[in-house]
């Protein structure tokens, strides 16, 4: 439980980071190296939290970053 909740004090600094630099290459040991987390501890919040690795969330972002990119461009 203790593992599990320094996992969830993790999570804000992790999607933070993510959102923020979200057009830029991504890799999950990139992110760990920057936020001085182990790249195991944020592959671990990603599968027990959001049942997705980490390249399915970015892309996952990224994706719905460019629909509404294309919404907006239609409007």
């Amino acid at each position: 439980k203790r593992e599990q909740m320094n996992l969830l004090d993790l999570a804000p600094h992790i999607m933070d980071y993510i959102s923020k630099n979200i057009a830029k290459k991504l890799t999950l040991e990139m992110v760990s190296k920057e936020l001085g987390i182990s790249k195991y501890k944020i592959s671990k919040f990603f599968a027990n939290q959001l049942q997705l690795n980490f390249n399915q969330y970015v892309n996952l972002l990224r994706i719905k970053a460019a629909k509404q990119k294309h919404h907006h461009n239609l409007l």
